[in-house]
């Protein structure tokens, strides 16, 4: 009776389908962070030369039989979800002028009127990046972190309010779901150890 209800129910099934593969990608992430000492040696032995740095650091995942790509996996899973949602709200009639919380989001076929769902999606997607283990260096980390979150929120400000409020969901959900499973994989003894106080992250 409530496509914006909809449309968060689908986010929370897409979270619990694509939960295995979550599980996998951080325990990617958590073997790459692992390796965080060894690429900075890397790193400041072939500053000069990006082409035998990029050999080395590849040498290095074989060795430890790590995919640098694997926490990209549940993300790959979900831009057809992304495209065919955008599809949906831009062509389905019996979407159109149905509001979600009235007089708030009134059409969520229509851009968000008030930008709160593009913004919240920005700072949440900032806060998923903080909680992912960097795997490059400070200045990508930098780009990675902030510089795409607020490109995305200004693409987002013009798109249809439906479409962020799946990805704000999908975030929030991540927040919570990488949290439990760090916890998990600490207990487990999977996760990367935590640097001692006052070392530089």
């Amino acid at each position: 009776g409530n496509w914006g209800v909809a449309i968060i129910l689908l986010t929370v099934l897409v979270k619990v389908v694509l939960l295995p593969l979550t599980h996998k990608s951080m325990v990617a992430a958590e073997a790459m962070k692992k390796l965080q000492p060894q690429m900075e040696v890397i790193r400041k032995k072939f500053a000069d030369d990006k082409e035998r740095q990029n050999m080395e650091m590849m040498k290095l995942y074989k060795e430890a039989k790590v995919n640098p790509l694997g926490g990209c996996l549940p993300l790959l899973f979900q831009l057809p979800i992304w495209a065919a949602l955008f599809t949906t709200l831009r062509t389905s009639y019996d979407i159109y002028a149905e509001p979600f919380i009235n007089p708030i989001w009134a059409d969520l076929t229509y851009k968000d009127p008030t930008y709160i769902l593009p913004l919240a999606l920005g700072i949440t997607m900032i806060a998923t990046q903080k909680l992912q283990p960097q795997m490059m260096d400070a200045t990508q980390a930098k780009v990675m972190t902030y510089g795409m979150p607020i490109f995305f929120t200004v693409i987002m400000l013009n798109y249809p309010a439906g479409l962020s409020l799946y990805i704000f969901t999908n975030n929030i959900l991540s927040i919570g779901q990488q949290y439990a499973l760090r916890r998990y994989l600490e207990r487990t003894g999977q996760a990367a150890p935590k640097p001692p106080p006052g070392a530089v992250k």
